[in-house]
């Protein structure tokens, strides 16, 4: 098909178009047909494209769209022109030019009856509405009138003014419609007038001496609706069609029930034919009927006169036995997970959540039987998906915490046990199960929920609910509920242990079924101790006599159960053993912190289970080791609790550690020991100050020495890899040819890999780094800075703070160089990929990793001779190296002014810790980026212009640096084909991009937080830094220049980086931080010109940038109110109000920046470009936000990016619960496997979003 300039041969684009059909026809064919070639394809879009800049485009795009003998393509390509004409052209019609274009839309419906097709009724709907949101109410009165016209015609018709209703609806009080935003309260009065009676809302709009009325007649469309549904319901038995405009009108009451008045539902009697449409057949009818509802039931705010006429009565009884039939008749199985039936179980369940809600709200139940609906709350509770499941289990969380009223009520205490069992079989970790368990619980999640970061959140948030509802249940019941509890815990406990007897423990399993019976059992108790610790807590021994009573049985009960456990069951599984003594501690800490006989009972169990020899060649030898670490953590908690009574029999205590010591201990956990002791001198209450300043000097002087013999390692980088063994590494690798090996999980080592690797470690033992970090951070844990223990500590470790300072921050240096393949010794320019390869950590992480993180780990144990162990061994040292490092450099923050007071330490730290880390991957330089906050946080006031200027300022312009650099990685990678894509292979691109999310939103957290303005309050409630001289951490960021201009190139250039935690977090934050510089309160004169100079070109140009990209199109709100906000900070004029220094006043605009850079975007006119600024200046910096993006998203619609669903691709978030989203999250999962065992807290998992191009 040739292109021609004009139409029929007209050029002049003013001219009237005659349309030639069969040239359109053509044109549509070529853009729908699949075959198309591109060239043609976007010749023949070019040609439908430009008619639509023709005067007179509205006559010949109803000619084609009402023509019934027209091809549906061509009819829908006529309704496009008027849609073209209304969205574009319409703001610069005239009065009649208005009218002849809505005469137009409207009798687009007199050939409904003669269109069968959906989607050319829904178009013709769907210009009635864009229509409505421009002129109604404004020049056009009579929309109801025409609404109502069509509604005494056909069922095509009603069905059709139901459509037009339903997105009315949605647009003006659902979605973020800008049009309608715009419009405001006439818009929003004129629908709320239409849907209700007089009775309700008497409306009218006002325009001068007139009032004109929106509705016709007496009756809104809540009760017309209604009245049609009900009558249509009493047909849909049989009836197909009814059916369908069952569900239309169903869906068009779930759009008003989320605004409309209450008394306009209740006046209609609409709630009751909703429930109605409960018993119809079919999920037809009864999937919309439920969505209808929860519209209704999940409203923010309902007021109790709405409550008493709306909740109660759907939790009637007679109410509650139609859920109940509706819940029965949904219930399927998991291989039935797509039949709509488990869909509407799963929308029952969170309706019978928020109707607990409700009746939670009020101090005590009402007087309407709830048994009934109680008892349908326990048996969804009690459905087989944990989905359906969660919210019934949230609800009764929900009920049991509200009141005491409630919890003793009648009503529940009939279904208290039901509940409880319900509650005690679900808290299993489920998400340690295999995948391939053939639990139903297990399957109904992972069929459901993809992604492994949400199905752990899931999993977690389900069994937190449960142990919430053990611990309500115990706070509430007391004896008879530590009865029940015991009993059943007793029982499970015998299997296990019989179990445990009977394993064969040379086929040990880590996470055996066992083990995990046995976390449940014991996870039950640890709920049941601390419900009853919290009426102990609240009655103690001075409460009134029987209550006292009470507390000392329950007590007694308590110990006694517990003493017994210990005692009792011996378990062989070190892991099963290790979950026993947490539960003892937990009880000892906590419901049992003043009974000191049972501390020790305790504290004899730990050491006996440390005692234990431990099996050399056996599966449980890694299960030993666990124990020892995990049980010397937990000794570590009990001897905090119990340091007073402890301290008496220190000698005795000091000497059964020291044999533990000295029983081929690991050394980590020789040191992990004397730093108990040290915490019990240290915390013991009683001890003589001098005998305790004695004692700590003991365990801490040594260290002293020990870094001094270390003074010629750490004289050079060429002595200290010497030293460690890494100068040995690269001519090892180069012998043996390591790049020639594709796998080295493939290549065993030999004698001289060991002997490196025996050399690496005594190296590594030489420097004192763990015993420094453990000792360093036990001491100073959780000190207050204003107590005397404080002085204490800062007296025994100021002889070490200067030498340990440059010591670490030398060892820093050093290993950071080592991440620079060119600093490794011996090793040829050719080898440095090698290197590379070296540091590449190895990690799982879900949803891209194959396997589990069990599979995981034990793959990387069955490694460790082969030669990827051994590079796993030199990465694993230069990285505790440095994570050894970080830590010590940030506790000795805790020492305050006496680390933050040193004179040349900033230009330390900015060198050695900062500067340096240039080389470091986006995994090392999050490590980096976690030890920082604290520290920076816990800097004095007086000390922030000093120590904070210059750090803050390298540590941004690193952050830029590696991000930027990365990020440009990615982009790069995106644009061309690489050697894993070439391959079918992304696992290595996908894990790289996630851990560079997860650096990039840990460098944002922690970059916004600092001007963050809640974040004062934070630090002040953390009570660790006492700011006596008033100044601000914000107003210090916001008027030190030389921090604002890396600060503000990081914010600027994140606003691009393709991650959507980036940007949701980034973005609001600069919408508080942009308006600080509206004024000089910050920053006067050329400093502050040039803050807002920058942020009107490049933070104002990144941001259009996103909104061009379909990548960033759910964050186009966010970004749409950062436009208006620099533009109205800085680019228009302004009132300012009156303050001590100066009267209120207009201020003229800072600069016209911001309306310079939107004329340049093409195509935007500066007549609508300050038709928009008119509008933004009516507004303030604290105006409404919802107008601000409006008046944006408006302007620069054509400039706005879609996303993938938009182009075809299909997009579900309107079907998604949003009750489960928030089930599914949790607040940190991340990278869950490290190559060395450890499992770290890291950021929520793998966001893929940002890998989208690769798919399309």
């Amino acid at each position: 098909m040739a292109h021609t300039n004009g139409i029929n041969g007209h050029s002049d684009a003013s001219s009237p178009v005659a349309l030639d059909i069969s040239t359109v026809i053509q044109a549509l064919e070529v853009v729908h047909n699949p075959s198309s070639k591109n060239d043609h394809r976007r010749e023949a879009t070019a040609y439908l494209e430009d008619l639509k800049s023709h005067d007179g485009i509205s006559e010949a795009g109803f000619a084609l769209a009402n023509d019934i003998s027209q091809q549906p393509l061509v009819r829908y390509y006529g309704l496009s022109l008027l849609e073209h004409v209304i969205k574009r052209q319409s703001f610069a019609l005239n009065e009649q030019g208005s009218a002849d274009l809505r005469q137009l839309v409207l009798r687009l419906s007199l050939t409904l009856d003669s269109t069968p097709q959906p989607f050319i009724r829904n178009k013709t709907a769907a210009l009635w509405v864009e229509l409505s949101k421009r002129s109604w109410a404004l020049d056009w009165f009579d929309l109801d009138d025409a609404l109502q016209q069509l509604w005494s015609q056909s069922d095509a018709a009603k069905e059709f003014v139901l459509t037009v209703l339903e997105n009315l609806s949605d647009d003006v009080f659902v979605r973020e419609d800008a049009t309608a935003i715009l419009r405001d309260k006439d818009l929003n009065n004129a629908v709320v007038e239409i849907f209700t009676s007089p009775a309700n809302y008497a409306g009218g709009l006002r325009i001068g001496d007139t009032t004109y009325q929106m509705r016709t007649g007496e009756e809104g469309w809540t009760a017309r609706i209604t009245v049609f549904l009900a009558d249509r319901l009493q047909r849909a038995m049989g009836d197909k069609e009814s059916r369908r405009l069952c569900a239309s009108a169903l869906g068009t009451l779930r759009s008003i029930f989320s605004w409309i008045m209450t008394p306009a539902i209740v006046s209609a009697n609409t709630m009751t034919v909703v429930c109605d449409a409960l018993t119809q057949a079919g999920t037809e009818v009864v999937l919309p009927a439920v969505d209808t509802l929860l519209a209704f039931y999940s409203r923010k705010a309902l007021e109790p006169v709405e409550v008493q006429a709306l909740v109660h009565p759907l939790c009637h009884p007679s109410s509650v036995g139609v859920l109940e039939q509706v819940y029965e008749w949904s219930v399927v199985g998991p291989d039935d997970i797509l039949d709509p039936k488990y869909g509407i179980s799963k929308k029952l369940s969170e309706l019978l959540f928020h109707l607990a809600s409700w009746l939670a709200s009020a101090d005590s139940p009402e007087d309407t039987d709830l048994v009934p609906y109680l008892s349908l709350l326990v048996a969804v509770a009690q459905h087989d998906s944990l989905i359906v499941s969660i919210a019934s289990i949230h609800a009764w969380h929900k009920l049991l915490d509200a009141s005491y009223a409630w919890r003793k009520s009648p009503s529940v205490q009939a279904c208290i046990r039901p509940v409880l069992q319900v509650a005690m079989q679900r808290i299993i970790a489920y998400d340690m199960l295999p995948a391939d368990t053939e639990e139903a619980a297990v399957q109904f999640v992972n069929e459901e929920i993809e992604l492994y970061p949400e199905r752990q959140g899931f999993y977690i948030n389900y069994r937190r609910l449960c142990f919430a509802i053990v611990e309500s249940i115990s706070s509430a019941y007391l004896e008879d509920a530590l009865g029940f509890i015991f009993s059943a815990v007793d029982g499970g406990l015998s299997e296990v242990y019989a179990a445990d007897q009977a394993e064969d423990h040379n086929n040990y399993q880590r996470l055996s079924m066992t083990m995990l019976r046995a976390d449940a059992l014991f996870s039950v108790v640890d709920g049941a101790l601390k419900g009853v610790q919290k009426f102990t807590s609240a009655h103690d021994a001075a409460s009134k006599e029987d209550t006292a009573a009470q507390r000392d049985v329950l007590l007694h009960r308590g110990k006694e159960w517990s003493t017994q456990m210990l005692s009792q069951y011996k378990f062989r599984d070190r892991g099963i053993t290790l979950r026993q003594i947490k539960t003892a501690v937990e009880a000892s800490s906590k419901l049992l912190k003043h009974d000191t006989e049972f501390a020790f009972t305790v504290l004899q169990h730990i050491i006996s289970a440390l005692n234990t020899p431990q099996p050399t060649n056996s599966p449980l030898a890694d299960s030993y080791a666990e124990l020892h670490q995990y049980a010397i953590a937990e000794l570590r908690r009990l001897c905090s609790e119990h340091a007073t009574y402890f301290i008496t029999f220190y000698d005795q205590l000091e000497d059964k550690l020291g044999q533990i010591m000295n029983s081929n201990l690991d050394p980590k956990f020789q040191i992990d020991l004397k730093a108990i002791l040290m915490l019990l001198v240290e915390h013991a209450k009683g001890v003589d100050e001098a005998v305790r300043l004695e004692r700590l000097r003991t365990f801490v002087s040594p260290l002293l020495n020990k870094w001094q013999q270390q003074e010629a390692v750490l004289s050079s980088f060429e002595s200290f890899v010497w030293s460690q063994a890494f100068d040995k590494v690269g001519p090892f690798m180069t012998k043996i040819g390591a790049n020639r090996y594709a796998d080295w999980t493939e290549v065993p080592l030999g004698a001289a890999a060991q002997q490196i690797q025996q050399a690496m470690t005594d190296g590594a033992s030489g420097l004192p780094l763990r015993e420094t970090r453990v000792l360093l951070s036990m001491s100073t844990d959780k000190v207050s800075s204003e107590s005397k223990l404080h002085s204490i500590i800062t007296e025994i470790w100021l002889p070490l703070l200067r030498p340990l300072i440059h010591n670490v921050l030398t060892i820093i240096s050093y290993n950071h160089q080592l991440h620079d393949a060119s600093s490794w010794p011996h090793l040829s320019p050719e080898q440095h990929v090698v290197v590379r390869r070296i540091l590449r950590d190895r990690y799982w992480q879900s949803g891209i990793s194959g396997g589990s993180m069990q599979e995981f780990h034990t793959k990387v144990k069955a490694t460790k001779t082969t030669l990827e162990g051994f590079a796993s061994s030199v990465r694993g040292r230069i990285r505790l190296n440095l994570e050894n490092c970080y830590s010590i450099i940030h506790t000795l923050g805790r020492l305050g002014a006496h680390f933050y007071g040193i004179s040349e330490l900033p230009q330390m730290l900015s060198g050695a810790l900062l500067a340096s880390s240039q080389h470091l991957s986006p995994h090392h330089f999050g490590l980096l980026l976690s030890m920082l906050p604290k520290l920076i946080e816990e800097c004095p006031p007086e000390n922030m212009q000093h120590f904070l200027t210059p750090v803050l300022a390298e540590l941004t312009t690193q952050i830029d640096n590696i991000c930027t650099r990365e990020w440009e990685k990615v982009n790069a990678r995106g644009g061309t084909e690489t050697q894993q894509q070439a391959n079918g292979d992304l696992s290595d691109e996908m894990r790289d991009e996630s851990v560079l999310r997860q650096m990039t939103g840990r460098a944002v957290n922690m970059v916004t937080s600092w001007f963050d303005i809640a974040r004062e309050h934070k630090l002040a409630s953390a009570k660790r830094i006492v700011n006596k001289s008033g100044h601000s951490f914000r107003n210090f960021i916001l008027s030190n220049r030389t921090i604002l201009e890396p600060l503000l190139m990081f914010c600027t250039h994140s606003i691009g980086f393709k991650d959507t935690k980036t940007c949701s977090t980034m973005v609001p934050a600069l919408q508080k931080f942009v308006p600080a510089f509206s004024s000089e309160a910050h920053l006067q004169g050329q400093d502050a010109a040039a803050v807002r100079e920058f942020i009107s070109t490049e933070m104002l140009k990144a941001s259009i940038n996103s909104l061009n990209d379909g990548y960033f199109a759910d964050y186009h709100q966010h970004l749409a109110i950062l436009i208006a906000l620099i533009w109205l900070s800085f680019g228009l004029p302004a009132h300012v109000a009156a303050n001590e220094t100066q009267p209120a006043h207009d201020r003229p605009a800072w600069t016209q920046t911001p309306r310079n850079v939107l004329l340049s975007i093409p195509g935007l006119e500066a007549a609508k470009v300050d038709d928009a600024g008119m509008q933004l200046a009516q507004l303030t910096l604290a105006g409404r936000q919802r107008t601000m993006r409006a008046i944006i998203l408006n302007l620069l619609e054509n400039v706005r990016g879609v996303r993938v669903s938009e182009l075809g691709k299909y997009d579900n978030k309107h079907e998604r619960s949003g009750l489960l989203e928030k089930y599914k999250q949790r607040d940190a999962l991340g990278m869950q496997g490290f190559e060395d065992g450890e499992q770290r807290d890291g950021d929520q998992g793998p966001d893929l979003g940002g890998i989208a191009d690769m798919f399309g």
